[in-house]
């Protein structure tokens, strides 16, 4: 097992989901919801990155106004549970409202991991505003390299010299190259899945359209795919999963504008899945307006926000 999956499994947590599923299968859920105890050098914006969350979902998690400072002791309500979008026998799947990359071994989930994508607008482009977005699509692998040479589209030298930067046509191995150590190339020229040498962007929209990873993670997923293997980028902002008579409900940030309603198209996945019955619509409502990106009950059983939480010692260790 790999990524955060095994570093739940280390922290001594139960995953909220079922085993993971084969290629064909239908979407599962991983990660877990428990109770943080907040330490004495902790800060929101602190715990929320050390966990792939931003600040807004752990404030409205936990019901705190923003500014609110935290105290030594006190108890937060954390989930990191996610639904996986079906692998279609694509060894990466990356769903882009979600910013995760989940990798496939013989159809089963191995990994998954929070990744930088494409910037939703250069406003400052207007023949082409969308021109950084990450593509969707079925790819293949086409290359795997080790210590990378970038060599600079023809784009990215132009907004360089716009932006009044050194203009580079090609950048060797090295501290300052931004694909870090491992390059995946995608059969869509120019795209591809890489490494960092500014992982704090990570969980981010910040790139001209590739797919960045943190170097501990680009590291295993190199390691476990092949030239010629399917990756499949998705744009699925709303996912619905059931798992006997829970219903669960993720809504992410339509970050493209893709979506005219997502409340609408929330609704309307329930009804295609002949789930309306079956869920609390006050509460679906309410999770497709705080589009907090994580998997959430909806069915009239669960208890608002969330289903209770087992407090732990310490929160799931992030590899």
């Amino acid at each position: 097992m790999f990524g955060w999956i095994a570093g739940l499994a280390v922290a001594g947590l139960t995953l909220a989901a079922a085993p993971a599923v084969g290629a064909q299968g239908l979407p599962t859920m991983v990660g877990q919801e428990w109770i943080y105890q907040v330490r004495a050098e902790d800060t929101l914006s602190r715990i929320a990155g050390r966990h792939n969350l931003s600040p807004r979902v752990v404030r409205g998690l936990n019901g705190l106004k923003p500014g609110t400072r935290l105290k030594p002791g006190q108890s937060l309500r954390l989930s990191t549970r996610r639904i996986v979008p079906p692998a279609a026998s694509a060894a990466i799947v990356i769903n882009i409202p979600d910013l995760h990359l989940y990798h496939f071994r013989d159809g089963r989930l191995a990994g998954w991991y929070p990744v930088a994508l494409g910037q939703p607008f250069d406003t400052k482009y207007e023949p082409d505003p969308k021109r950084w977005q990450t593509p969707t699509g079925s790819f293949k692998i086409a290359e795997k390299r080790e210590n990378p040479v970038w060599r600079v589209p023809k784009s990215i030298q132009e907004e360089m010299a716009a932006e009044g930067k050194t203009v580079y046509e090609r950048m060797p191995p090295g501290p300052e190259n931004p694909l870090g150590k491992f390059w995946i190339g995608l059969s869509k020229w120019g795209y591809g899945i890489h490494g960092t040498i500014a992982p704090s962007s990570v969980g981010r929209y910040k790139t001209h359209g590739c797919v960045r990873m943190k170097p501990e993670h680009i590291d295993r997923v190199f390691g476990g795919v092949q030239v010629g293997q399917a990756v499949r980028i998705v744009y699925e902002p709303v996912m619905v999963l059931t798992r006997g008579d829970e219903v669960w409900l993720q809504v992410s940030p339509d970050s493209y504008r893709k979506v005219s309603d997502l409340r609408t198209l929330t609704r309307r996945k329930l009804q295609s899945a002949g789930l309306t019955g079956r869920v609390d619509l006050k509460r679906v409502d309410q999770v497709a307006k705080d589009r907090w990106g994580i998997a959430i009950r909806v069915d009239p059983q669960a208890l608002p926000p969330l289903p209770p939480a087992t407090p732990s010692a310490a929160p799931p260790e992030r590899l």
